[in-house]
């Protein structure tokens, strides 16, 4: 297992290797009880979930988990939202959703 990455531009990674973004076409959503909750305590919506896993700023696969995690912009002024998921055969299963201002807890993961 890699436990260190270095890219191009000799960043170094420890434990997060920077995932390439891919575009999902056609997905299903499927959310754990978990996200559920964190989905109906912090008021996201499904759409502005799909448009992060769609459209992120930036994606990671975290090495231990093998989760991806994509960090997009949310709809709220000044708000990041966080999306840990996995790719399954026909369907992205989102584990959790975080809701951010900020902005080091984002960049921490770039």
């Amino acid at each position: 297992m890699c436990e260190e990455f270095m890219d191009v531009n000799g960043k170094r990674y420890d434990n997060w290797i920077p995932a390439i973004k891919f575009f999902l076409y056609v997905i299903e959503l499927e959310f754990s009880e978990h996200a559920k909750l964190k989905i109906e305590e912090r008021n996201i919506s499904s759409s502005e979930i799909s448009t992060v896993l769609r459209t992120p700023s930036a994606v990671f696969l975290d090495v231990e988990t093998e989760y991806f995690i994509a960090i997009g912009r949310a709809s709220k002024p000044d708000h990041y939202l966080i999306v840990v998921y996995v790719v399954q055969k026909d369907k992205v299963k989102v584990i959790t959703i975080i809701d951010t201002t900020k902005m080091e807890m984002v960049k921490r993961r770039e």
